[in-house]
C-alpha cells in the first residue's frame, strides 16, 4: 500500500506564539471565542478551540476600537494533543501582515 503523500500549502514559514492575542477574535455576530493561538504566518495563523468553526466562515481579531483584523477559516483538523479541542488555520484577507502584529504586541515565543 503506497503511503499518500503530504502536499504542503505554506506560502510562509510558521512562527511560534506565547499562547496570547494581540486582542479579542469574535465571529459575525460579535461573540468572542475562546481560542489559543499555536503559531503565526504574514497572513495565516493558527488556533485550537472548542468552537466549531465552518470553512469559508469569517473571523475578526479585534485590536482596538479602530482596528481589525479580516480572517477566514481556511481548514481544520483534530488537535490530537487536548481532548475536544479542534485546530484551525485562518487566513488574514488584504495586505495586512500578522507576523508583524503578533510581534507589535510582543506575542511571538
Amino acid at each position: 500500500m503506497a503511503l499518500a503523500l503530504f502536499k504542503e500549502r505554506r506560502m510562509s514559514i510558521r512562527k511560534q506564539l506565547t499562547g496570547l492575542l494581540p486582542g479579542k477574535l469574535v465571529d459575525a455576530r460579535g461573540k468572542t471565542l475562546n481560542a489559543e493561538p499555536v503559531d503565526v504566518s504574514e497572513h495565516g495563523l493558527g488556533i485550537v478551540t472548542q468552537s466549531r468553526l465552518e470553512e469559508g466562515e469569517e473571523l475578526y481579531l479585534v485590536l482596538n476600537k479602530e482596528r481589525s483584523v479580516r480572517l477566514k477559516v481556511i481548514w481544520s483538523s483534530e488537535d490530537f494533543s487536548k481532548n475536544d479541542l479542534t485546530r484551525y488555520g485562518l487566513e488574514c484577507s488584504g495586505d495586512i501582515n500578522l507576523e508583524e502584529i503578533f510581534i507589535q504586541y510582543m506575542c511571538l515565543k
